[in-house]
């Protein structure tokens, strides 16, 4: 998988550019011109865990994907109405249209993007499209821990998203990581 370099290196020179980021975004610059301009990195020939909640002490002076950052720092400053519900809204609506941004939602603290319910759908049919993907990359991602874990244990929100649509809370609880979501979800009847 490819993941932006903007997230990639020791927490705070990546916080630094993360900060900068955000700035550019609510200067008016395209999310695709903000996130993609610096390049990509390939998962497979990079080390680091992907990580959906930080910053973690055990991981902030290593090189790491920092997956988590841009999201947090777009809803700290929606929150703190630094940035227009327009803008929040057009920022979360680019992110379903690439599997790293995606993964940005996935981490813990972007669940407040997740909380108008109309948003569900949108989001479970974008993680959906690139489960394979993240399948793929295997034990690689981290809650804050040091070490990996498969990503349907390293974060909640897509839990939260399923049980809020109607997927009964033990089977989403019962379902093996390395399972097919599709077959959750058609077991649970969701409609997409």
């Amino acid at each position: 998988m490819n993941l932006p370099s903007l997230i990639y290196g020791v927490y705070a020179e990546t916080a630094r550019r993360c900060r900068r980021s955000v700035s550019a975004l609510q200067a008016g610059q395209p999310w695709e011109q903000v996130t993609e301009a610096p390049g990509f990195l390939d998962t497979h020939a990079t080390d680091g865990l992907i990580i959906l909640h930080g910053p973690s002490p055990l991981l902030k002076e290593s090189a790491q994907f920092h997956v988590y950052l841009l999201h947090s720092l777009v809803r700290a400053a929606f929150l703190e109405k630094k940035m227009s519900k327009q803008l929040e809204t057009a920022i979360f609506e680019a992110s379903l249209r690439s599997p790293w941004a995606i993964l940005g939602l996935l981490a813990e603290p972007s669940l407040g993007f997740l909380y108008p319910p109309e948003r569900h759908r949108p989001f479970l049919r974008a993680v959906l499209d690139y489960w394979d993907i993240y399948r793929a990359e295997g034990p690689r991602f981290s809650d804050g821990r040091d070490w990996g874990i498969d990503l349907w244990s390293a974060q909640g929100n897509l839990q939260y998203v399923l049980i809020n649509l109607g997927a009964p809370q033990a089977a989403v609880a019962a379902f093996n990581p390395s399972g097919d979501l599709r077959n959750l979800i058609a077991d649970a009847g969701l409609k997409l």
